[in-house]
């Protein structure tokens, strides 16, 4: 069980028999619950559950110890690295193989590896870089999914500017979009659905500008809000969850007061949730809504926002 945790939970049926165990070791252990067989000739250990990128990156492991000569790809090189996967369809599972023919085998699909990929191996598994895998997913799922995803590589330093634009000139026809997709990353977003709402205001229409620090006339400091739209609405992504507990209760008291001084000042405060992002023309119907109250007030914001 040692050499399992180390071999990072996930292994094939050959290390095991290395390990000194034996073939009725291992379905002693599967019937006592201790271990899965999630493919032929591999097992791991229990999951306790996850949420749909990390099932896929235990799927992804999986198979990859069963294929010794393929590495992850597009989403699931992006699962594997823990990034959001917005409207991704994780019921395959994506390689990169030596072949040079695309062929799919049940629930996974192995494409040839781009030309000059060296590779990298994440959490104990083999993979593209995470550059080539955001630009494959702009193929494989679109162009939102591997923005999100993109964001949130740079958000947390695993990716550069400069490291995907080099990559996008590499992969040349291979990175769809690649452009677009540079001219609309922005790692400033701390959250996928703060990434998701920024694309949806952008592809409306709207001036969006986020991480906004809002200050009084006088440049006394109020807020730092996630997006500030048209200069005078204030666009805030509300995750689930937030307010649960003791802490959390004292966390909207400071939440409202913190809404309190924004409306004072003159802003429109709108609150974005999950549902919104995925609900047909819901958020276009909050800016319009908001639109409605400062033309009914007639008021514009009074303080400076940098």
């Amino acid at each position: 069980m040692t050499m399992a945790e180390a071999a990072g939970g996930v292994f094939s049926r050959v290390e095991a028999l290395r390990w000194g165990m034996s073939d009725n070791d291992l379905t002693r252990l599967v019937r006592a619950g201790r271990l899965t067989r999630p493919r032929r000739g591999v097992y791991a250990l229990p999951t306790s559950g996850g949420n749909r990128e990390e099932e896929h990156a235990y799927r992804v492991r999986a198979i990859l110890r069963g294929r010794p000569a393929s590495c992850a790809a597009a989403r699931s090189t992006l699962a594997l690295a823990q990034l959001p996967l917005v409207r991704a369809d994780l019921s395959t599972v994506l390689l990169c193989g030596a072949g040079k023919e695309r062929f799919r085998r049940g629930d996974v699909v192995t494409y040839p590896l781009p030309s000059g990929e060296k590779g990298i191996t994440i959490g104990g598994a083999p993979s593209v870089s995470i550059e080539t895998a955001i630009f494959q997913t702009v193929a494989r799922d679109g162009l939102t999914t591997a923005i999100v995803a993109a964001d949130a590589a740079l958000h947390r330093g695993l990716v550069t500017p400069e490291s995907l634009e080099r990559r996008r000139v590499g992969l040349r026809r291979l990175a769809p979009r690649g452009r677009q997709l540079m001219e609309s990353v922005d790692g400033a977003s701390e959250s996928p659905g703060e990434s998701l709402m920024r694309l949806i205001l952008v592809g409306l229409g709207h001036d969006v500008q986020i991480q906004v620090v809002i200050t009084t006339p006088d440049g006394e400091f109020v807020a730092r809000v996630d997006a500030l739209v048209d200069d005078w609405i204030v666009m805030e992504f509300d995750g689930a969850g937030k307010y649960g507990d003791a802490d959390g209760r004292d966390a909207l008291i400071r939440e409202k007061r913190r809404e309190d001084a924004l409306r004072a000042l003159g802003y429109i405060v709108v609150r974005v949730t999950w549902r919104d992002l995925f609900t047909p023309g819901r958020v276009a119907a909050l800016v319009r809504a908001a639109q409605a109250q400062l033309r009914a007030r007639s008021a514009t914001p009074r303080a400076a926002a940098r």
